[in-house]
């Protein structure tokens, strides 16, 4: 019977080494599996981030292209204007010539 007890004793033993064990893995897991969601959660934020510097940039350059566009048209437009006003003289003066030579 003391047989029988002490391994009853040993078994108790060996099962709360076992329980601990496993009550330290589990824990070990579930720090783990909160840090995996505290990670994916860090880098989403960051890519969220990142996303909205990237729109910011584009929308900023979007402006400055719609204003380099508008200066662009805005210089064509007087430079045919200018155009026009070096031609004009000249048409007169070629008009004018011929007018003379028919009186």
């Amino acid at each position: 019977m003391k047989v029988l007890q002490d391994e009853v004793i040993i078994k108790n033993g060996e099962i709360k080494v076992l329980r601990d064990a496993l009550h330290q893995t589990e824990s070990t897991l579930e720090q783990q599996k909160i840090a995996h969601v505290m990670l994916d959660k860090e880098k989403t934020q960051m890519q969220g981030e990142k996303e909205k510097e990237f729109l910011k940039k584009i929308q900023s350059l979007q402006s400055e292209l719609q204003f380099k566009d508008a200066e662009m048209i805005e210089l064509k437009t007087k430079l045919q204007s200018s155009e026009r006003r070096t031609m004009v003289p000249q048409v007169r003066y070629v008009e004018l010539s011929y007018s003379n030579r028919k009186l």
